[in-house]
């Protein structure tokens, strides 16, 4: 094992180079400096973050492949102020294998740019008999107790829930003062402040290992979502003329909906 084996001071200067020269021409001449100090590191952090991971959660996707674990740097510009072809940073995620697809299921994400890295668990886009199940083990005693300790827990890791979607408590919800700002929610993911890129951390021999044990720490939360997905599959096999609406978009109109492009 070397330094170059995951990301180095190499990797960085490699991103602050791309943002410097954001443009076709600039990639073009360079890719051969991305694929040995971005890439490559990055197929092995997939796969060696995902051996650790697994033996914790089970089916869990860690595939080295771009547009799989590893997020493409180039940008779909068509919907985009931002009109620069490339994203500066770097985006990797790790999935429960599920068939509605990476952000609608259980995750691990890990974003790293010049600035710094963050890290992320959570599922960014509930399907709707998910939202369902999460509506009703907030306003269920039992879970919303087990659920409110379980939140507390992450919060006390620094890491920030996503913001409620809603302005108002979705229709024919309605609980304790506290649930007021989960029920509002249509997804739950979380979202680590921004923490330096140094050898004591992420850069060098020891980065994968590293991201795997602030991944671990909050297995407990992935483990609650995994849970979720399955009661949401439940309630959509036992009710299959329950047609189950979609959560109503809040006022004034924002964007609530994390796509692929976004990582």
């Amino acid at each position: 094992m070397t330094v170059s084996d995951y990301f180095s001071v190499k990797t960085i200067k490699a991103l602050t180079s791309l943002q410097r020269n954001n443009n076709r021409l600039w990639y073009q001449e360079n890719k051969g400096l991305l694929d040995e100090f971005l890439f490559s590191p990055a197929k092995r952090m997939v796969i060696d973050v995902g051996q650790i991971l697994s033996r914790h959660a089970e089916k869990l996707v860690a595939d080295p492949k771009v547009d799989r674990s590893i997020y493409r740097l180039y940008r779909d510009t068509r919907f985009s102020k931002d009109k620069n072809p490339y994203k500066e940073h770097l985006g990797l995620i790790w999935w429960h294998d599920l068939p509605e697809g990476k952000l609608s299921s259980p995750c691990f994400y890990f974003h790293l740019s010049p600035e710094g890295f963050n890290w992320s668990v959570g599922c960014y886009t509930f399907t709707p008999w998910t939202l369902l199940a999460f509506r009703q083990t907030i306003l269920e005693p039992e879970s919303a107790k087990a659920f409110k300790t379980l939140a507390a827990q992450i919060n006390k890791m620094d890491l920030d829930f996503n913001p409620p979607d809603l302005k108002r408590l979705p229709s024919g919800f309605s609980g304790p003062p506290w649930t007021s700002e989960w029920l509002r929610r249509k997804s739950i993911y979380t979202w680590s402040k921004t923490l330096p890129n140094s050898e004591r951390t992420i850069l060098g021999p020891n980065g994968a290992t590293y991201l795997a044990k602030l991944f671990l720490e909050s297995l407990p939360l992935y483990s609650f979502l995994v849970k979720l997905m399955e009661t949401g599959r439940d309630l959509e096999r036992d009710n299959p003329e329950l047609m189950v609406p979609r959560a109503p978009m809040a006022h004034p109109v924002k964007k609530v909906q994390l796509q692929e492009d976004d990582f």
